[in-house]
């Protein structure tokens, strides 16, 4: 089995989700939103929301969450 086949297999929880940059990305951009946009209805900075997607640093567990209630929200899956 490889990587990418276990990462789709695996829970989406507060605890995975969005632990990766793509994963926020993907998310930020099926909304059809600016990392300034999404930043600001997660009260983060664009700042924050592009170390995410580039992988320097991962979203705190509320944020995830909050992605997590967007994605439902919305009805978004990520790509």
């Amino acid at each position: 089995m490889n990587i990418k086949t276990e990462e789709k297999q695996r829970p989406v929880d507060g605890f995975t989700a969005f632990s990766t940059g793509d994963e926020v990305r993907s998310l930020r951009t099926s909304l059809e939103i600016t990392q300034t946009e999404f930043g600001a209805m997660l009260g983060v900075t664009k700042q924050s929301v592009w170390l995410w997607e580039t992988g320097r640093m991962r979203p705190s567990m509320s944020c995830r969450m909050a992605m997590l209630q967007l994605r439902e929200l919305y009805g978004k899956q990520p790509e």
